[in-house]
């Protein structure tokens, strides 16, 4: 009955949209499923990683030391070696950026 109630609001939403709704019961059942599963799982992981007992607020930046700070290049699927070379440059100067930045950042 619950599921019957939202899946209805869905269809009301989409309409005052002037949309059609494009997920039949049993998609939108699915994807409740998946959206619920993908919350039960995160708030595991959460009470796993930062356990309310041990949990301590601290706005004192913590040290670290880092001998290596790695920048993501992710060129598109279908990049020419061009392209790929180009992203790859951007990160260059990027690392070369963020590396002028630690090395003059004052030690805490």
């Amino acid at each position: 009955e619950i599921f019957q109630q939202i899946y209805r609001s869905y269809e009301i939403e989409m309409a005052g949209s002037g949309l059609e709704a494009e997920l039949s019961q049993e998609d939108f059942r699915e994807a409740l499923l998946v959206q619920y599963r993908e919350q039960v799982l995160n708030t595991k992981i959460q009470e796993q990683l930062v356990p309310e007992a041990t949990f301590e607020f601290n706005e004192e930046p913590e040290q670290v030391r880092a001998r290596q700070v790695l920048v993501e290049v992710t060129p598109p699927a279908d990049a020419s070696q061009e392209q790929i070379e180009a992203a790859y440059d951007e990160a260059l100067v990027a690392a070369q950026e963020i590396a002028a930045e630690l090395r003059t950042a004052p030690i805490l």
